[in-house]
């Protein structure tokens, strides 16, 4: 969630995108993650629910860490397949770790899994939008993103990127 909204900022901010085209390019690999989903959703059926989890995160970190070099003159193509590769490893991510959810609990407890899944997504939403609050008064205090401020901006959208990378890297730890 936090790297969506980090990237509406830097559209609109630093590249001078409107909301429209900028909701569109969002949208844009929203709809690559929706696609996806449902393929991972049949791809979990047939592989290692493990394995294909780590590949989701690796997809992701694929994009994350080149995003961490973010400029003003990062090719636009360049910042959406990174973006594109997040949403990517996200899809790929979340049905296998449902089903591993799910296959460590008894059938009739299925409902109860579904929500401890659920909410632990949104949890994990909101930490990351809370990394960002942190992220953003360290680098930009109280102010409001101006032109002056878009350097800050960035250092703090590189920064929170980086920590998105660390976490990444810690979660194929203990996918394994």
């Amino acid at each position: 969630l936090a790297v969506i909204f980090l990237f509406s900022f830097y559209l609109q901010y630093i590249r001078g995108f409107d909301s429209n085209l900028s909701g569109l390019i969002l949208m844009a690999s929203t709809l690559v993650m929706a696609m996806l989903v449902i393929y991972a959703g049949r791809l979990s059926d047939r592989m290692n629910l493990y394995r294909l989890a780590s590949i989701g995160v690796i997809v992701s970190l694929a994009g994350l860490l080149p995003m961490i070099f973010i400029s003003p003159d990062t090719p636009l193509s360049q910042a959406f397949l990174e973006l594109t590769l997040v949403s990517a490893g996200a899809a790929l991510f979340y049905p296998p770790l449902v089903k591993i959810i799910l296959g460590s609990i008894p059938r009739d407890k299925y409902g109860v899994g579904s929500s401890l899944a659920e909410a632990m997504r949104l949890v994990g939403n909101a930490g990351s939008m809370a990394l960002v609050t942190v992220g953003f008064t360290f680098y930009l205090g109280g102010t409001v993103i101006l032109p002056e401020n878009y350097p800050a901006f960035l250092q703090s959208m590189r920064l929170i990127l980086a920590a998105f990378s660390v976490l990444c890297v810690a979660s194929l730890l203990l996918i394994q």
